[in-house]
């Protein structure tokens, strides 16, 4: 049974051998210990892998967490690197003000210059089940761009703006999703940054 084969079967709650596996390693596996890693994939093949064609951990991120200090992301965040191998914390985010947003503008290049005809043909070459090694994940996305402490003041005001108006409804759910998912997806260039701004603006000062 492939990788691919085990992962849909197990998805399907269907009959399968054993249960799939996959690996998450930070940079300080790669770095530092990667004889064993390698060992342990040998022993114990891997049955997801990724595309590696979306955007996600670049080699200069890895190798900028291979040393304690700080480093820019290609989203316009200073991260600070408190142990090596260790990717860090968001301690200038590149929105630093809110008020900022209307004029942010994502990393698009990392969209326009790929060669996305090329996907298939990895998948191709592998029985793996594939993913994309895109990093979108909305929630995390809004923590990389705004700073942890930004953002949970950020939905602290919204819960709040929205107990005071009574106005919380399915509707202001939509639009923040939607904010998120714009910002946390930067495959998506016909998403302005004006629209954006308006969105979580409207959030934030409960004007759903």
């Amino acid at each position: 049974m492939t990788g691919r084969e085990r992962v849909k079967k197990s998805l399907c709650f269907s009959g399968l051998d054993r249960a799939p596996r996959d690996v998450w390693a930070l940079p300080y596996i790669t770095l530092f210990r990667k004889a064993e890693l390698d060992q342990l994939m040998k022993r114990f093949p891997m049955d997801i892998g990724t595309s590696q064609l979306s955007p996600g951990w670049s080699e200069q991120v890895v190798q900028a967490s291979a040393r304690v200090g700080k480093y820019t992301n290609e989203w316009g965040s200073v991260w600070y690197v408190g142990e090596p191998g260790v990717i860090g914390e968001v301690k200038g985010p590149a929105i630093a003000n809110i008020d900022a947003l209307g004029h942010f503008q994502p990393p698009w290049h990392l969209v326009r210059k790929r060669d996305l005809s090329f996907i298939n043909k990895i998948c191709e070459l592998s029985d793996q089940f594939m993913l994309s090694d895109v990093t979108a994940r909305p929630f995390e996305r809004l923590q990389f761009l705004r700073g942890t402490e930004n953002l949970l003041m950020d939905l602290g005001e919204l819960l709040q703006a929205s107990r005071k108006s009574r106005m919380f409804s399915a509707g202001a759910n939509r639009t923040l999703m939607r904010a998120c998912l714009r910002l946390g997806n930067a495959r998506s260039p016909s998403c302005s940054a004006a629209g954006l701004a308006r969105d979580i603006q409207a959030c934030l000062q409960g004007i759903y």
